[in-house]
């Protein structure tokens, strides 16, 4: 399914950069991206009919569906950058989340699938080794469920979702590479392996 098709161009092109093998050309997405988001001046609504930008200000303002679209081809971005084994990549992934998180409402059933493609990630983002991206991935999770009541029902949406996609992570072989290549190595996997547990533990 294309989603791109509803986002502004620059949108487009940040979120492919974000995946680039470079770690550079990712943080450098990433932090615009977080940029291009937090300056919007939209409040979360489902008015579809605001204005989309203005040339006699540098930032951007992004209509709800625009944000939509971008939360969700946002989703598999943030599922590949969890793989990355600098927790600054990571931790940079997980921020933009959070930004994202205060901008759409994660809760609303339109979404539903987008929350369903983003459990596992979050789930071991928010239990990550890495201190520095356990604590954005929780934000990001706070800014997205806002009180007691949502964060509970998201917990109990998630479930299901990151039992089924942990227990296949921690029984499949997946096959790893030499430290420094772009594909997944032996030590990322252990982290995620350990962060799959202890996601699932976290459900019991």
């Amino acid at each position: 399914k294309n989603l791109t098709a509803a986002l502004p161009q620059e949108l487009t092109v940040l979120l492919r950069q974000a995946i680039k093998p470079s770690k550079q050309t990712r943080m450098r997405a990433l932090s615009t991206l977080q940029a291009k988001v937090a300056s919007s001046s939209l409040p979360p609504s489902d008015s579809s009919n605001s204005a989309s930008s203005s040339s006699s200000s540098s930032s951007t303002t992004y209509t709800q569906p625009q944000l939509r679209s971008l939360v969700q081809h946002y989703a598999p971005a943030f599922k590949t950058l969890q793989n990355d084994d600098d927790r600054h990549v990571r931790e940079a992934a997980a921020t933009t989340l959070s930004i994202l998180s205060k901008q759409v409402k994660l809760y609303k059933p339109a979404l539903s699938s987008t929350l369903s493609d983003l459990s596992f990630p979050w789930w071991t983002a928010m239990h990550d080794t890495a201190r520095e991206v356990s604590r954005a991935a929780n934000d990001a999770f706070m800014n997205a469920f806002p009180g007691e009541n949502k964060q509970n029902a998201a917990t109990l949406f998630s479930a299901p979702y990151v039992t089924d996609a942990a227990i296949e992570y921690l029984t499949t072989a997946i096959p790893t590479s030499s430290a420094g290549s772009n594909e997944i190595t032996e030590i990322t996997i252990l982290r995620r392996k350990y962060a799959s547990i202890i996601a699932l533990k976290s459900l019991l």
